[in-house]
């Protein structure tokens, strides 16, 4: 979802409805508790501020954590990688075709596949392979004994992280948050239209600019929920680097 259509559509709402009940004299009605409005806009302001920043707050510690968990994940790649090199050739030739498979089906499948809120089957299935070799796979020495258990336990660290990334690509905005938001941002507009300013056009200014903030402020905290799909997105930028590493290191 891009933020243009979403802040047309606000700003088209709030200033329709603002010349519909610009014919009531709004501004007359409430010329006289002018202080009492102002204390309430205060008091409903900082209570939707602090939730909606909060919410925000929330929204970038889960996108950072994905990104976080991504490169948790790429690091335990490349480390796989790099302990099969003292492996026999047929066999470290066969963990390099598993993990350029697996990057590749990350990039090409499972990435389309999280933006909606689901995993790959062919990647989970190369992840699987992985560990058919290594439960097979028996080392001829102590070296390889050493540099086989390291790689075990980085596919398992591999996995886990997969598996957080796959949880972090579901979406947890609940709905009574989502209401609250939209609600305490229309009374946050509705309030701007109760202030008795003399000049419109410097009335719509003001209201299209608490629309505008308030409009990006919430769609910001949605699009955030899903750090690998919409707007605000993790790319797999990551993933072909790598892939080019391992080109470099053979």
């Amino acid at each position: 979802m891009h933020p243009i259509p979403v802040l047309i559509i606000s700003l088209a709402l709030a200033l329709g409805v603002f010349f519909i009940v610009r014919r009531f004299p709004l501004g007359e009605m409430f010329a006289s508790e002018f202080n009492f409005l102002n204390v309430v806009a205060r008091i409903v302001g900082t209570i939707f501020g602090l939730f909606l920043a909060f919410t925000i707050i929330l929204g970038w510690g889960r996108y950072t954590e994905a990104r976080r968990t991504m490169f948790t994940e790429i690091t335990c790649l490349s480390l796989i990688e790099r302990n099969a090199a003292v492996f026999p050739p047929e066999a470290r030739d066969r963990v390099s075709h598993l993990l350029h498979a697996y990057i590749q089906s990350v990039i090409k499948d499972e990435w389309p596949a999280m933006a909606a809120d689901q995993g790959s089957p062919r990647t989970q299935q190369l992840y699987r392979e992985l560990w058919d070799f290594y439960t097979a796979f028996t080392p001829e020495n102590e070296h390889q004994r050493l540099f086989h258990r390291r790689a075990v336990g980085k596919l398992n660290e591999l996995g886990a992280a997969r598996r957080l990334r796959l949880l972090y690509c579901q979406t947890t905005f609940i709905t009574p948050v989502l209401i609250f938001l939209f609600f305490g941002g229309m009374v946050m507009v509705g309030i701007s239209y109760c202030f008795p300013v003399k000049n419109v056009w410097f009335h719509v200014v003001l209201i299209a600019i608490v629309t505008i903030i308030i409009a990006f402020s919430i769609f910001l905290a949605y699009e955030m929920q899903n750090p690998f799909s919409g707007f605000v997105t993790i790319e797999p930028d990551a993933f072909q680097e790598l892939l080019a590493e391992f080109g470099q290191r053979r």
